[in-house]
């Protein structure tokens, strides 16, 4: 799991597939090697930490859910 700095770290669920994908996302996101894709501070972690534990949408799954939102819109209006 530890790998070198600029180095990605291996995907949870490859290691435990018990791991739900929101709780990989968000473990990832701690791990990133570039710093602005880390959380910007403990407060942003441990209110998506309890999200998660709420069983609630984290900031990040809100974020990518509305990522693939716009690529679905992009591609139907778009026609691919």
């Amino acid at each position: 799991m530890i790998t070198g700095r600029h180095e990605a770290p291996r995907r949870l669920r490859s290691l435990n597939p018990a791991v739900s994908p929101a709780t990989e996302a968000l473990v990832h996101r701690c791990l990133d090697p570039d710093p602005a894709g880390r959380y910007a501070s403990a407060e942003n972690l441990r209110d998506d930490l309890e999200r998660q534990v709420e069983r609630r949408t984290t900031r990040l799954r809100s974020a990518l859910d509305e990522l693939r939102e716009l690529e679905r819109m992009k591609d139907r209006f778009l026609g691919n």
